[in-house]
């Protein structure tokens, strides 16, 4: 009992002395004139009034760096370049044979012997070697395919070198490749073509037998970028007449069940559909010769959007994301006209252009124009970038490589462009 006494007693003196050691607030706490003021109250409303306050402030910080991101970006969008430098060159390479294409930023080149990857330094990554007679390139992300056109090898890689080599038992017409890998190609035997479909080992997945009467003749395919799709456009004559038809082959579980791996088929009479291309967000456009139809859906493409028109198309192009047609144009003064459209078909540009040019590429949200010894490029949205005479030699090959840098092969070397 005295035991308990004495803890209690130490118990209330440590109570009294944390009680001591708190203060009254101005109103008085202690007191009975005022209302005594809850602190927690108050605690959380100072809280909310500092969140309000804090938040204005990041509202208004981001409010100014979007302004400030929008204006850059208006201002680069609309911005021309009067000239360019050279940032890199070479000199010393054998562009009598060579041939160039962009690889996920980089510089892949090939010829009939070997191959090679460069960074925009101009830094040689890797090389390879193989026995081509007649190379032809195809790309797709980080993929190329490099196949030898009536000839019966394609050799595969991606940005760290070789990783498939196929042989093919028939002459080789044209080849697409995806972004894994898989190849397709369409190959030559007589009165019949027709398109494998393998990996990049080299194993066939599938094969498909075309005539000229059924289901026709293929102008042209293409593979969606995972390779679960392959698009061809068939010409086949009908009364005399010809016709088109473009057919969808899934080879994975989508089309397993199908008839042939047929998962769509469209009929054109008597027009041309004389080229095909992936697009990106698992979209096909078909080029016909009075314009161009989208196709979207993923494992079973169906068209989408038919957009038409009355001229004669002397260029088509697209980078992905946009859908490029070139006319001659009815204006007087200019020589073309350059219509732009998104890949849902809604025209977003048309420009009269008076420069005469011999080739063109799509990339990056540009349109990149050249001669023997000009250059012009327009943004998506009709800007003229730049417009200017190149004085490395009679230009081989121009083509982008970044938002303002390009590569140009002349018979005097390759060189590294950035405008300015």
């Amino acid at each position: 009992m005295k035991k308990i006494k004495e803890l209690w007693s130490r118990l209330r003196g440590k109570i009294s002395g944390v009680l001591s050691g708190i203060k009254p607030s101005s109103g008085k706490f202690f007191g009975k004139k005022k209302e005594p003021v809850d602190e927690v109250t108050s605690y959380k409303q100072r809280l909310i009034a500092h969140r309000r306050k804090q938040a204005l402030k990041t509202g208004a910080v981001i409010a100014i760096v979007a302004a400030l991101a929008l204006g850059i970006k208006f201002a680069f969008d609309h911005w021309s370049f009067k000239e360019y430098v050279i940032i890199n060159s070479s000199e010393q390479e054998d562009i009598t044979s060579t041939e160039y294409v962009e690889l996920d930023g980089n510089v892949f080149k090939y010829n009939q012997d070997d191959t090679a990857l460069m960074d925009t330094d101009g830094e040689t990554l890797w090389t390879g070697s193989y026995d081509i007679v007649n190379p032809q390139a195809d790309v797709c992300g980080d993929m190329v395919a490099v196949y030898d056109k009536n000839g019966t090898s394609i050799e595969v890689f991606d940005i760290n070198g070789e990783i498939g080599s196929i042989n093919t038992k028939l002459p080789i017409l044209k080849a697409r490749v995806s972004s894994v890998g898989t190849v397709a190609a369409v190959l030559e035997d007589g009165e019949n073509t027709w398109i494998n479909y393998y990996n990049a080992a080299g194993e066939e997945i599938a094969t498909v037998k075309t005539g000229i009467d059924s289901p026709g003749y293929p102008m042209d395919v293409d593979i969606s970028s995972d390779g679960s799709v392959l698009g061809v456009s068939y010409l086949y004559m009908s009364d005399g007449s010809p016709n088109t038809k473009i057919t969808f082959y899934n080879f994975e579980s989508a089309g397993k069940n199908q008839m042939d791996n047929k998962v769509g088929e469209y009929e054109y009479d008597n027009i041309l559909v004389p080229q095909i291309a992936y697009l990106d967000s698992g979209k096909f456009v078909a080029f016909r010769e009075d314009g161009f139809t989208v196709f979207e859906g993923g494992t079973a493409p169906r068209e989408e959007k038919t957009v038409k028109v009355s001229r004669d198309i002397i260029t088509t192009m697209n980078d992905g994301s946009h859908i490029g047609l070139i006319f001659q144009s009815e204006e007087e003064g200019s020589l073309y006209t350059i219509e732009v459209y998104t890949t849902g078909g809604r025209k977003i540009m048309e420009e009269n252009c008076d420069f005469s040019y011999t080739d063109v590429s799509m990339g990056e949200n540009q349109i990149v124009l050249y001669n023997s010894s000009q250059m012009c490029v327009y943004s998506v949205k009709g800007i003229e970038k730049f417009r200017g005479d190149m004085k490395e030699g009679q230009i081989k090959n121009l083509f982008q490589i970044g938002s303002n840098r390009y590569l140009e092969v002349t018979e005097n070397g390759i060189y590294m462009l950035k405008l300015h």
